[in-house]
């Protein structure tokens, strides 16, 4: 509202008289010497004695324009929030617009004495708001008539601190509208007037304090203070159809998410249902985070329940990852059971620690159905899943655990993925895998894949029994260490620090490092066709030996360790119910063996050893097959007699001379040509053949 400053006052006194003059006119004739803006500029004077009250009189026509009014005093600034949000933090300053009680929009303005969360429409909230509509004038008293005819309606205007003020002459002050109304900080210019034109803008108003912004809403209401599990007291507006909450347990806790309102209870765990009975279901891109199910790294506090329910979620979404564990231990009760195409994945190896609660028995995590597939032979189970970057502690040296049998990872299936784990102190074996033995259909995309599974980066230590790759057969396999097997145990006849057994066929190994003293073997290979390159071999149990390789048609190169004093064998080829052929294995040990090269059961395989100390004897034991080749090589300390430079079956070659090795008979294990030479040890004679007839050379 603007004043209007040129007003006609006076009029036809009830009767027939001529119009009548402005208030400015009268001023003149009553002996006010000066122009119309001076008169009107005379009006805010000082407040004196009310004037007695004039006749009324009829309101005249349209006045003059009147001259820039005073600055008025600076009003108390309010923010402008603009449109209503539920949901957001206002403050007592704060006006916005939303449905009026009567109309479509409306002005609301915050009567709240201290900033406050809004949790409703401002029309259904009047604690917190009051609806502005601007008031009705009073209707004005009607003055005496004058004497000469012409109407004695007249009137008074002033301004006071807080508004401009008016009445009729001799009568009571009256606020005509509020000052706020057309000064304020930094107050756009004022509407045109109902009669006058429009004035010029106000002089800039004080600058007000800079109101609290909230924050602002991203898919729906941002209800960052709102919590899943204490929604069921919340009830929302039927408007709202997405809210994101701002935690599990409490704001901030790492469970915030955003939920979508849904006709039916849905058939997961990622849901709630808010206090007015709706249904909210979590919205996700393809990954989760395991807070929002729940999940929380506290002492004693069962994890598995809140893993499972978002594994299962993301199944019924296609799959996707369950990401985000966060920093901390994830102690678990139960079995977590991995499925088809879902990743579990951490924030880094001892970062991220998934581990035994104490007391649990079973297995940590466990493929669906692993039970009755890993008893069978079957190209099925789980695929395209996967853990990446944290860590499983089985929690063996714990008393409570101390009768468990449970492994930290058992796998049956295929296509998975395992990148920078660390499974350390588990009840069994730590480590598990084992898949059928049956190749996938090549055009199937449910079974088939072009590399069965990609192992990155996986250290497998101190565990109670033996780790086993069994499987999946055509696998990568790369930066892998297993430590300790068995540690601090009585080695078992036959176990293995690492075992690669006959379903693993066709995988290739690269970066193997198996260490510890307490199996008989460091590493037991069953599988046939697989490539085990910078394979490190680091010590077993007296007795026992580096490497027992029964598969066959593979390719290893190696080196071996720290057995220089423990009376073990370096490599065994064969073992009783195993035809083991077609291998070639290259290996430098650091020291002599007892046995270098057991020959268990050869069916013919090419080796080249090389040991780093001088021994009296070749130090082989068993029968070597005619197929086989053998490239051996001893280095001493000195040039003495007995430092072997190469040893091939029946020659000997060392730094000074060149040996055959003495043979009772003529030999039996190859065809005789021409040109073949033997020492004889019953004649002491070097025996050469013709072609037809041995002879005697003396």
């Amino acid at each position: 509202m603007v004043m209007q400053p040129s007003l006609i006052i006076g009029g036809s006194g009830g009767g027939n008289g001529a119009p009548g003059k402005s208030a400015y006119e009268i001023a003149v004739l009553n002996g006010f010497d000066g122009t119309e803006q001076e008169w009107l500029a005379s009006l805010q004077g000082e407040d004196g004695e009310p004037g007695p009250k004039g006749d009324a009189g009829d309101p005249g026509p349209q006045g003059f324009k009147g001259d820039k009014g005073d600055k008025g005093d600076a009003g108390t600034g309010l923010t402008n929030r603009g449109a209503f949000v539920l949901g957001t933090t206002y403050d007592p300053s704060d006006y916005v617009f939303a449905t009026g009680t009567a109309a479509a929009s409306s002005m609301f303005i915050s009567q709240a004495a201290a900033p406050f969360v809004s949790v409703a429409q401002p029309k259904d909230d009047l604690t917190h708001w009051v609806e502005f509509s601007a008031p009705a004038g009073a209707d004005g008293e009607d003055g005496t008539d004058g004497t000469d005819g012409t109407d004695g309606k007249s009137v008074e205007l002033r301004k006071t601190g807080s508004a401009v003020q008016w009445r009729q002459t001799g009568g009571a002050w009256a606020d005509l509208f509020p000052l706020i109304e057309i000064t304020g900080p930094q107050g756009p210019a004022g509407d045109t007037g109902q009669q006058g034109p429009k004035g010029n803008p106000g002089d800039q108003g004080a600058k007000g304090d800079t109101g609290q912004t909230g924050p602002a809403g991203r898919d729906g209401i941002d209800g960052a203070n709102y919590y899943v599990t204490g929604m069921a007291s919340v009830s929302l507006p039927s408007t709202v159809t997405a809210i994101r909450v701002g935690g599990y347990y409490a704001p901030g806790d790492g469970g915030a998410a955003l939920y979508k309102k849904v006709g039916t209870q849905p058939s997961h765990a990622g849901k709630f249902q808010s206090g007015d009975g709706a249904w909210w279901e979590l919205c996700s891109d393809g990954t989760v985070a395991a807070a929002q199910f729940g999940a929380k790294p506290a002492v004693a506090y069962d994890n598995a329940a809140a893993l499972n329910n978002a594994t299962t979620y993301l199944v019924t979404k296609f799959g996707g990852c369950v990401l985000a564990y966060g920093s901390g231990e994830y102690f678990i009760g139960a079995e977590v059971t991995l499925k088809s195409h879902v990743t579990h994945r951490g924030v880094g190896i001892r970062q991220t620690i998934i581990s035994r609660l104490d007391g649990y028995l079973g297995d940590m995590l466990k493929t669906l159905d692993f039970d009755t597939l890993d008893a069978g032979d079957t190209a099925g189970g789980p695929n395209r899943f996967g853990i990446e970057y944290l860590t499983i502690n089985g929690k063996k040296d714990v008393a409570a655990n101390a009768s468990a049998t449970g492994w930290c990872l058992r796998i049956y299936g295929r296509a998975y993925t395992l990148r920078d784990i660390d499974i350390e102190y588990c009840c069994a074996g730590g480590w598990y895998s084992r898949w059928g033995s049956t190749s996938a259909a090549w055009d199937n995309d449910n079974t088939d894949s072009t590399m069965e599974a990609l192992i990155d980066g996986l250290r497998v230590q101190f565990s109670k029994g033996t780790p086993t790759f069994d499987g999946p057969h055509d696998s990568q396999l790369s930066r892998i260490v297993i430590a300790m097997s068995r540690h601090n145990q009585a080695a078992l006849s036959g176990s293995s620090t690492f075992v690669i057994g006959a379903r693993a066929g066709g995988s290739q190994f690269s970066g193997v490092h198996c260490w510890g003293n307490s199996p008989e073997w460091c590493v037991t290979n069953y599988a046939t066709g697989i490539s085990l390159m910078d394979l490190v071999l680091d010590d077993a149990a007296a007795g026992g030996g580096l490497l027992k390789q029964i598969g066959s048609e593979c390719l290893i190169v190696g080196r071996g360790l720290q057995y220089g004093t423990d009376n073990i064998q370096g490599v065994q080829i064969g073992q009783t119910g195993y035809t083991t052929q077609g291998n070639k294995i290259t290996l430098v040990l650091t020291a002599t063996p007892s046995v270098v090269v057991a020959w268990a059961i050869d069916s013919g395989n090419d080796l080249d050893i090389t040991v780093n100390a001088p021994t009296a004897t070749a130090n082989f034991s068993g029968n070597r097959h005619a197929n086989s080749t053998l490239k051996y090589t001893e280095r001493g300390a000195g040039a003495g007699a007995n430092d072997y430079l190469s040893v091939f079956g029946a020659l000997v070659v060392n730094k000074q001379t060149i040996k055959l090795i003495p043979h009772s008979g003529t030999p039996n294990d190859v065809t005789w040509e021409e040109g073949l030479m033997y020492y004889d040890s019953s004649t002491h004679k070097l025996r050469v053949f013709t072609g037809s007839v041995w002879v005697d050379q003396s």
